[in-house]
């Protein structure tokens, strides 16, 4: 029982690290499609409720900020949810926390909200 037991954390436990890492592949993803005014591949890391940003963003054109540097600094999977905490530093140096939340759809993460903490 105790072995039974202790191979169901070990799998809950990799299982929520594959997780993890997808998601940040996710988040990365975002931001080099952003960055790179991709504007058909960003619409693939995001849920179809949040799909209507993306003509905000290239209404924007070229006053769309660029990213210099983000870092995912945190990931919580709770189910089907995900809230990811990513340092971002922007071209005119500043910095600041976005905070961005993921729902899995079809077995894919999609960004569904996101904001500036």
């Amino acid at each position: 029982v105790l072995a039974f037991l202790l191979f169901c954390i070990v799998l809950v436990s990799c299982s929520n690290e594959r997780e993890q890492e997808v998601i940040q592949k996710n988040i990365h993803g975002f931001y080099k499609s952003l960055n790179n005014r991709d504007f058909e591949s960003l619409k693939g890391y995001m849920s179809p409720q949040i799909q209507q940003k993306i003509a905000y963003f290239k209404s924007l054109n070229n006053d769309l900020v660029i990213y210099k540097s983000y870092k995912v600094k945190n990931v919580v999977v709770n189910g089907n949810t995900a809230v990811v905490d990513v340092e971002c530093v922007d071209e005119f140096g500043n910095k600041f926390v976005c905070n961005w939340t993921l729902v899995k759809i079809n077995g894919e993460w999609k960004i569904s909200e996101y904001g500036i903490v």
